[in-house]
C-alpha cells in the first residue's frame, strides 16, 4: 500500500448554481440534501475560477483542483493533457426546468476570442426527457434571415434550430461554433472544456427576479458561429470489443464510456495517459485502489489520478451504472 495521495480516488464538494431556469431533479434523483432551490447546475469536477472544486476528504482535503494540477502535473492529469499544470475539463450535472437560452460558445471562427475560453462540450441524457437544440434545420441556407431575427429579438428563429429528443443514455455532441440550447425537462451530464463563456442569442422573453431581461451578446455570438457545422444528432452507446464497457462519445477533447448492467467487478489498467473522472449515474460502486476501498454512491463523482495505473470498480448490483470520462 502506497502513502502517495494520488494512489486513491479524489472526492470533491459539488459547486451548485441557482440559475433561474433550474429545477429540483438533482436533489431528488441523486438524494442530495444541500442543494439550493432552484438548483440549475452541479459542478462536479472543475478547476475553473467561476467554480473551483475543493477536495472534501483524505490527505488532500481542503486543496483546490487547480492547486493539485500545479503540484502534481501529469501525475494527476496524464500524458494526453494539453496543458501540464491545468485541469482541461469541466464536468457538470444540468437540470433544466425551463429552456436555457439559445446560445453559442467562443470558437476559432472568432479571431478576437480568448483561446482559453473556446469550448467544445457534449450532453449525456440522464433521464431521456426534454428536448435539445443543436445546429440549424437541414437544409439551412438563410444566414441573413437568422441575422435579422437576432437583430430584432424575433423568437421565430427558434424554429430554425434542429430539435432532438434523445433517449436516456444518448449523447449530443456540441462543438464550439454550434448554435444550441438545452430544452425544458432535460437532466444531463455535461462534459466540456474548462470554459465558462457563453454568448446568448435569445432568452425566450425571460426576465430575472427584478423584472429585467438577461443580457444578450449578439455581436460576439454571430462572430462565433461556424456555418459549416452540420446539425448534431443523438449518439447511442456502442459496445467495445472484449470489454464490458460501452463507448458513449469520443472527440479530440474527451471520451466518455460507461459500465452498466454488470454484476461483476471490472478492473481498469492503463499507462498514465489520462485521469479517469467517474460518476455513478445509477446505483452505487466500490472503488478498490492500492489495497483500499472507497465508496462511490449514487450521484457521486470521483477523480482517479493518472498515476493510479490500476483500480477496480465493484457495482452494488447489476442495475448500477458509472460514466467514465478520460482525455
Amino acid at each position: 500500500m502506497s502513502t502517495s495521495p494520488l494512489f486513491q480516488p479524489i472526492f470533491f464538494t459539488p459547486i451548485y448554481k441557482d440559475y433561474l431556469w433550474g429545477g429540483t431533479n438533482i436533489a431528488k434523483r441523486f438524494k442530495r440534501l444541500d442543494t439550493p432551490v432552484p438548483c440549475a447546475e452541479s459542478w462536479e469536477i472543475s478547476a475553473h475560477k467561476d467554480g473551483m472544486s475543493i477536495v472534501s476528504d483524505g490527505a488532500l482535503k481542503g486543496q483546490s483542483l487547480a492547486e493539485l494540477a500545479k503540484t502534481f502535473r501529469r501525475e494527476l492529469l496524464g500524458s494526453r493533457s494539453p496543458a501540464e499544470t491545468k485541469f482541461p475539463l469541466l464536468i457538470k450535472i444540468i437540470d433544466a426546468r425551463e429552456n436555457l437560452s439559445v446560445q453559442i460558445h467562443p470558437s476559432l471562427c472568432d479571431i478576437t476570442a480568448d483561446k482559453d475560453e473556446i469550448k467544445n462540450e457534449c450532453w449525456y441524457s440522464l433521464n431521456g426527457e426534454g428536448v435539445l437544440f443543436g445546429g440549424f434545420q437541414d437544409p439551412f441556407n438563410k444566414r441573413e434571415t437568422f441575422e435579422l431575427a437576432c437583430a430584432t429579438d424575433d423568437s421565430s428563429f427558434g424554429g430554425m434550430l434542429a430539435t432532438h429528443y434523445p433517449s436516456a443514455g444518448e449523447v449530443l455532441n456540441v462543438p464550439a461554433g454550434l448554435v444550441h440550447a438545452i430544452g425544458a425537462g432535460s437532466l444531463i451530464y455535461e462534459v466540456q472544456q474548462s470554459s465558462n463563456t457563453t454568448y446568448r442569442f435569445y432568452d425566450w422573453g425571460r426576465v430575472d427576479a427584478q423584472g429585467n431581461p438577461r443580457e444578450l451578446h449578439i455581436a460576439q455570438a454571430m462572430r462565433s458561429i461556424d456555418w459549416s457545422i452540420e446539425p448534431s444528432k443523438p449518439i447511442a452507446p456502442s459496445p467495445i470489443a472484449d470489454s464490458p464497457l460501452q463507448e458513449c462519445i469520443k472527440t479530440p477533447y474527451f471520451r466518455i464510456c460507461k459500465l452498466q448492467n454488470s454484476d461483476a467487478s471490472f478492473t481498469i489498467e492503463h499507462t498514465g495517459e489520462s485521469f479517469y473522472a467517474l460518476f455513478a449515474s445509477k446505483g452505487g460502486f466500490s472503488i478498490i485502489a492500492d489495497g483500499c476501498e472507497s465508496r462511490l454512491p449514487l450521484g457521486a463523482s470521483a477523480l482517479i489520478p493518472a498515476a493510479l495505473l490500476r483500480f477496480t470498480l465493484v457495482p452494488d448490483d447489476n442495475n448500477s451504472e458509472v460514466l467514465i470520462t478520460t482525455l
